[in-house]
Parts: structure tokens; sequence; C-alpha cells
């Protein structure tokens, strides 16, 4: 699982980023752009529908593409314009771009989505990417991870910057995470934290099904 945080210019959460394997995700209103960023740290440039949201204000659709059409660097991927939490709005909006972005492209999923009814969507993209409301995204993870998976998409969980969060994703299967709160509260050591928590828990999982084997076994 990759896991992604918000920008900075600051060369040592660069560098910490580089060290740490962590990428980041940008917006057009982001000051700092993903070109602005090293190429050694993988960017995913987010439609900054969220950002407007939280402020109250409207998908930016020229801000979008003029922000979008000026990356020169390989991007890991785009998010296809959606709404927030409107799942029958998002899905008009999205069809509406998908074949406008011309990167890696994530369709994004919103509250009251259904696979059948967006299926041909998602299958137009190189991924998935879990948006909606908190409640709803953890509800329905594991349904849109599984279905596609079975396609052969990978899938990305939007804000997940918890080590508990961090720890759900990944036994959920997710493929990438992202989560400005780590770097925002300077929290980018988190991340070497919970692979080594994975480890040691793959260790724990191993000697316990080596334990069981031999109870059995001598049964």
């Amino acid at each position: 699982m990759r896991i992604f945080t918000g920008t900075s210019w600051s060369k040592e959460n660069q560098e910490k980023c580089i060290e740490y394997g962590i990428g980041m995700l940008s917006s057009p209103q982001d000051p700092v752009q993903p070109d602005a960023i090293p190429n050694d740290i993988p960017v995913i440039f987010d439609n900054g529908a969220f950002y407007a949201y939280r402020r109250g204000k409207a998908f930016d659709e020229a801000l979008f593409y003029s922000k979008m059409n000026a990356v020169e660097r390989e991007l890991y991927f785009v998010s296809v314009p959606d709404v927030v939490g409107d799942g029958a709005a998002s899905y008009k909006l999205s069809v509406e771009h998908i074949q406008n972005i011309s990167h890696k492209k994530y369709f994004v999923v919103q509250d009251r989505m259904y696979w059948d009814a967006v299926y041909y969507a998602v299958a137009a993209c190189d991924g998935l990417f879990i948006g909606g409301t908190l409640e709803w995204k953890w509800d329905t993870a594991s349904y849109w991870i599984g279905h596609a998976h079975e396609i052969g998409l990978p899938v990305h969980i939007g804000r997940v910057s918890s080590f508990k969060d961090l720890d759900k994703a990944y036994m959920l299967g997710a493929d990438s995470v992202d989560g400005s709160t780590i770097i925002r509260h300077n929290l980018l050591e988190r991340v070497p934290t919970f692979w080594t928590h994975v480890r040691e828990q793959k260790r724990i999982d191993h000697r316990h099904e080596n334990l069981c084997k031999a109870v059995l076994g001598d049964e």
C-alpha cells in the first residue's frame, strides 16, 4: 500500500518523504504544484472538489484544467472531477470529464453509488478512488475494493491519516491512501512506524499459523 500526504516546500520534509516512500497529493489550489515536487516523490493530482466542498464553494473547472494541463511530470493519477457526498450529481459530472484527462485517472465513488451503475465509467479509468462521507466510505470500502480488484483496477482511499485508519485500509487491501494530517502535524515518522507494526503483525500471524498447524498435527 502506498501512502500519500499533503505537499510541502520544506526540503527536510521532501527528503523524509523520499526516505520513507511517501507520496504527495497536490490540488489546483495548492501553492505547491506537482512540477515543484522532486521526481523521486510520486504525486497525485486531486481535482480540488473536496477543497472547494469544505469551503462551501463549487468545483472550479477552469482552475482544474489550467493547473493539470500545465503539469509536465508523470503523475501517479488524477482524480476525475466529482461531487462530495452526492452520488448522482458526482456521476453526472465525472462522465463529462473522463475523456478530457490524458494522465492516468481514477474514478471517484461517492455516497449512494453502486457498482453496476458506475461500472462502465470506472472501467474507462485506470483505478478507483473511494471518496464520500466518512461513514459511507468505511461502510462500503470492502465492497468497492472487491469489485475493482476483480477487474484488475487499483483502489485508493482518501482521508486516511490515523494509525487506526492506515491499519484498516491495509487490511481491506487498499492499494494507496492519502491523508494531509501526517505532514500538517509533522507526523511523517508515523509511516515507518506503521510499516514496522505491519511486519511485526505478519510475524505474529505466521507464528500463530505454525502453532495451529503443530497442534492439529499432534491430534
